[in-house]
């Protein structure tokens, strides 16, 4: 059974991502409108891995907060790095931020179509107040 409090901070935990796509080999069967697409669907599948394992990671704080985990992964999905580009003001924050994502995380492969070797991500992760 889930606790109440641990649902309500699961709800108040928001993941946007910005992914910047660095084509290392762009292949010209698509034309941009199509990678686009694709690519926004892809960067949707890793908002939502995101904000499901933080929602399942029962944080606590008065204040809430964000920070900006920038991670890249390879071809496979392999996270290779994690850096907190934008600190929260708050170790604990960070913390939790870079478990969200760690070193040797495996995401869904990059769409073969993307023609990507590898993709950096930007994640702005906002935390909520405990009410």
């Amino acid at each position: 059974m889930v606790s109440r409090s641990r649902v309500l901070v699961a709800g108040l935990a928001w993941v946007l991502l910005q992914a910047s796509l660095t084509p290392a080999c762009a292949r010209d069967g698509l034309d941009r409108h199509a990678r686009q697409e694709i690519a926004a669907r892809y960067v949707q599948t890793l908002s939502e891995i995101i904000h499901r394992r933080l929602r399942n990671n029962p944080y606590r704080t008065r204040s809430g907060g964000g920070a900006t985990l920038a991670f890249d992964l390879d071809r496979t999905g392999l996270v290779s790095a994690t850096t907190i580009k934008t600190p929260s003001g708050s170790p604990y924050l960070d913390a939790l931020a870079k478990a969200a994502v760690p070193p040797g995380y495996r995401f869904p492969p990059l769409p073969p179509e993307l023609g990507l070797d590898r993709l950096h991500v930007n994640a702005p992760l906002r935390f909520g107040p405990l009410l």
